[in-house]
């Protein structure tokens, strides 16, 4: 998750959705793109980044701390603004990987049919946000 830490009420929802999945994350980093982080719940690995990177910094930065860990083979991208309003994104996730393993990027797009399936939206702009399954 990736935050400039000017939404602490969203990050915490949004942590909440995460933690609701009916799959548990095998791992959730929160990075402060420029910013101190709040307080994370347990099991959340904070990094705080002393300069905003960007978007694309900050998400590349938290890909470098995933691929450091070793435990994970899907990466869910999101921004303190998302919120998984299903319980059952990362099962439908895992299943999308299961059937196909040559996936290597999935999106949800625009609020169409397929986007609301996702269960993933922004709640900024009501957009669906880009969901990253890398092997």
């Amino acid at each position: 998750m990736l935050t400039m830490g000017n939404r602490p009420a969203e990050l915490a929802a949004l942590l909440q959705s995460v933690a609701r999945q009916d799959l548990p994350a095998a791992r959730v980093v929160v990075v402060g793109n420029g910013s101190p982080l709040p307080e994370l719940p347990a099991g959340v690995d904070g990094v705080e980044l002393a300069e905003n990177l960007g978007v694309s910094g900050g998400r590349n930065v938290a890909i470098a701390y995933l691929r450091r860990c070793g435990d994970v083979d899907v990466v869910v991208d999101l921004d303190d603004d998302g919120l998984l309003v299903d319980t059952d994104v990362f099962s439908k996730l895992a299943a999308m990987y299961a059937a196909d393993p040559a996936l290597v990027w999935c999106r949800s797009g625009s609020p169409t049919s397929a986007g609301r399936r996702s269960g993933v939206m922004c709640r900024g702009c009501g957009r669906r946000t880009r969901c990253a399954v890398v092997r």
